[in-house]
């Protein structure tokens, strides 16, 4: 989240307009709601009151955006852990010129390595300008120069209202300067990654798809100043690009945009996890795993922030027909238990059809994975129940409404995740809360422990896991907390589960490793599946 200070700061950058949205209305409410990265602009008295505004907060990062004014003593006891320096130009005479006041570059470089030396975080903002005005390698450079640990650069196209002069050149120009800076950084260990907010289409780098951090599987309208030209509509990669700033289309129309004709496998491949290369010998080890996935579904009637389903992988059977090909196969090859996922399973209507086929047919366990929003009412729940369901895994990321619908996207969803999750329980369904931890509930871990011990009684476990950095989950990768921060909180929520006799343990396969586990080790389901 990045709020806008309503007075702006100090100085008077002609690019300030066009970096931003406008002021954030009631920003101190907004700094107390938690969650993964608070970006604060403005200037160090509005700053300095929304740090103290969120120290309760769960923020797993609170970065101030500065031109290196502040004291980095007073930034970290405010309570800052990062900073962002707005470098316009490697050039002093541009760069203070954009900004308004004279020797400005010089102390913006300067306070870089102070702030470091304070244990912040150090990142730099390059626009990307006319090449007489700023050469984005030569400011990423002077910043290296000047502090050897610049942490990230974070390179935008001005959006919003910007003078002609400052307007972003056409990719034709702009493209290879910026692919130049990229390449650099990687090599120098300095993140670089181009989030939709940087303003840059996908075309403008179309050999380098794997800087860029989106959902490759979410619609998306423009991002916030930008617009998608006509040439546009034939892109195969349109609806998920951020688009082209709206001035920059306005000064030079349709020059430097590509458009795709078929999605780029550099841009669209899974790259949280290596590919795999199936050999023989690897196919007749997964032919022989005791466990098997099948999602007669992709759709999902919640829209988790946080979520890393994969629309497009080839366990989907949407017909009966094909499902039920399928469970007959699983149960030829051996599969002991087969768990029905999703997008959210329960919107297929074939379910307990599915579910009863599977246990005719000899598997032994038969689980759901579910948000049990369909689940709420007892006939339901039985006809599953009857049909041989064994094993229902339910997510509930949060002990309450309020922070269940910010994560969900779904009001009044809690409630009746719940009340399915104790109808499963009361049908004799082995029933496991899937709980996974984000920046924004990562505080409440220990409260989600005594809700559902207080509400279930010991009779549903708890499954903590971590966000998997993958399809919607890369568009916001803040929602990640850093295991320094998390592992206080999971261990407070480990001991007060131990203390209540509240079955729970730590998903390995979802991300948290046993080696940050300390004296809870033992609880990692690694050792189960060792």
């Amino acid at each position: 989240m990045t709020l806008h200070a309503p007075s702006g700061c100090d100085r008077a950058c002609a690019l300030c307009r066009a970096t931003g949205q406008a002021a954030s209305a009631d920003a101190a409410a907004a700094a107390r709601l938690g969650g993964g990265r608070l970006t604060l602009r403005g200037d160090a008295a509005w700053a300095r009151a929304m740090l103290v505004a969120s120290a309760e907060a769960s923020w797993s990062e609170r970065v101030v955006h500065t031109h290196g004014d502040w004291r980095a003593e007073d930034l970290v006891d405010a309570g800052a852990s990062g900073v962002r320096v707005p470098l316009f130009s490697h050039v002093a005479a541009v760069h203070d010129r954009i900004v308004g006041s004279p020797g400005q570059l010089e102390q913006s470089l300067e306070a870089l390595e102070r702030f470091a030396s304070a244990g912040l975080r150090v990142e730099i903002e390059v626009p990307l300008l006319a090449r007489r005005l700023s050469h984005p390698l030569s400011v990423v450079q002077r910043a290296r120069a000047a502090c050897d640990r610049v942490a990230a650069a974070r390179f935008l196209a001005p959006r919003g209202e910007v003078h002609a002069q400052l307007v972003t050149p056409p990719w034709t120009e702009s493209g290879p300067l910026l692919e130049e800076a990229l390449a650099w950084c990687a090599e120098a260990g300095i993140e670089a990654a181009l989030n939709r907010d940087a303003g840059v289409p996908f075309c403008a780098l179309p050999e380098r798809g794997e800087v860029f951090r989106f959902d490759p599987k979410r619609e998306r309208e423009p991002a916030f100043g930008c617009v998608r030209p006509a040439v546009c509509a034939g892109c195969a990669c349109a609806a998920q690009c951020p688009g082209v700033p709206r001035r920059q289309v306005e000064a030079h129309g349709e020059v430097g945009l590509r458009p795709f004709p078929e999605r780029p496998s550099a841009l669209y491949h899974q790259r949280s996890t290596p590919h795999e290369e199936w050999t023989e010998e690897r196919r007749e080890a997964a032919k022989r795993t005791g466990l098997l996935v099948l999602r007669p579904t992709v759709n999902c009637n919640q829209d988790c922030v946080f979520c890393s389903a994969n629309e497009t992988s080839a366990n989907v059977w949407t017909s009966d027909d094909a499902m039920l090909k399928q469970i007959v196969r699983a149960a030829e090859r051996g599969v002991s238990r087969l768990a029905f996922g999703g997008g959210e399973p329960t919107l297929a209507k074939g379910l307990p059809r599915y579910v009863a086929e599977a246990r005719r047919l000899g598997i032994a366990e038969v689980e759901l994975v579910t948000n049990g929003t369909l689940l709420d009412r007892e006939a339901k729940v039985r006809a599953l129940a009857d049909a041989g369901l064994t094993h229902a895994f339910v997510s509930l990321h949060a002990h309450d409404e309020r922070l269940s619908r910010h994560l969900t996207r779904k009001e009044g969803d809690f409630d009746r995740t719940v009340k399915a999750t104790g109808l499963l329980a009361d049908a004799g369904v082995k029933t496991t809360v899937n709980h996974v931890i984000t920046t924004e509930n990562m505080r409440f871990l220990s409260s989600f422990v005594r809700f559902v011990r207080g509400r279930f009684e010991g009779r549903v476990a708890i499954s903590f896991a971590f966000v998997t950095p993958q399809y919607k989950a890369l568009e916001d990768l803040a929602m990640m907390p850093r295991m320094s921060a998390l592992q206080p909180h999971l261990e407070a929520a480990m001991s007060e589960a131990l203390a209540l006799d509240q079955p729970a343990w730590i998903g390995a396969r979802q991300g948290i490793p046993p080696c940050m586990l300390g004296a809870f080790r033992a609880w990692s389901d690694i050792f189960e599946h060792a």
